[in-house]
């Protein structure tokens, strides 16, 4: 008890409790403390889907542009160029496949055991997709591009699938 009164009899304590600055330091340290918090509420519930939709977006009109390119060139070495520079401009991989779903074509990247990880993933989502799902003669049938997110993830990431029909290839 004589510590407690001591205390709460100094000057020191009585002076800092009525003191302009500790008040405003708190005012501060409070604001700031609702501010970074706000701040970071709003970037978990936004920012990640707005990503995702981003990269959707930008993915589709990229494979766009490529199909028309790709259509453009009869020459297999051109071909793969093409491919080559699309997948490490926006860090994607493109399979080519035929009309029954089976791969065509498909680059390999310098780094072997990230290229195989990738690979047997999109076989996984291949295979997954002729068996038990509808979306491949769908993508045929509308001839519109469709975009998925696996579930599946690849180094802790979950991957944006697009879909674009190509006449050229499957008649």
């Amino acid at each position: 008890m004589k510590i407690s009164h001591i205390i709460s009899e100094n000057k020191l304590v009585t002076r800092i409790r009525k003191n302009i600055t500790w008040k405003l330091f708190i005012i501060t340290a409070l604001v700031f403390i609702i501010f970074i918090s706000s701040t970071l509420t709003f970037q978990m519930l936004f920012f990640g889907r707005f990503y995702i939709n981003k990269k959707e977006s930008n993915m589709l009109n990229q494979v766009e542009k490529f199909r028309t390119l790709y259509n453009k060139t009869n020459d297999e070495d051109k071909i793969a160029n093409l491919i080559r520079r699309f997948e490490q401009d926006n860090n994607a991989k493109i399979v080519i496949m035929d009309r029954s779903g089976k791969i065509k074509f498909i680059t390999r990247l310098e780094d072997q055991s990230y290229d195989k990880v990738r690979i047997k993933a999109i076989n996984d989502i291949i295979v997954n997709w002729t068996m038990n799902s509808d979306l491949l003669e769908q993508v045929k049938r509308d001839n519109r591009s469709v975009t998925v997110i696996t579930e599946k993830k690849i180094n802790g990431t979950k991957n944006i699938l697009t879909v674009v029909p190509n006449k050229k290839i499957w008649r």
